[in-house]
C-alpha cells in the first residue's frame, strides 16, 4: 500500500481505536449496574478482543494466500 491507501488505512484504524475508547467504557458501566458485577462486562470485552484478533488472522491469511497465488 502506498500513499492514498496507506493514509485511509491509518484513519480507519485510528477511528475503530477512537470508538472503542468512547464506547468501551460506556458498555462496561451498563453492564456493571444491569448485572450488578464487573465479569460480564470484561467478558464481553474480552469477546471483542478475540473477535477481532480472529479477523485480524483471517484478513492476513486471506493476504498471504493472494500473495502465494501471484
Amino acid at each position: 500500500m502506498g500513499g492514498l491507501a496507506a493514509a485511509v488505512g491509518v484513519a480507519l484504524i485510528n477511528s475503530i481505536g477512537n470508538m472503542g475508547g468512547f464506547f468501551g467504557p460506556y458498555i462496561m458501566g451498563w453492564l456493571k449496574s444491569t448485572t450488578a458485577d464487573y465479569r460480564v462486562g470484561l467478558d464481553v470485552l474480552a469477546l471483542v478482543l478475540v473477535v477481532g484478533a480472529g479477523a485480524m488472522v483471517l484478513v492476513r491469511a486471506d493476504k498471504t494466500a493472494e500473495m502465494v497465488a501471484h
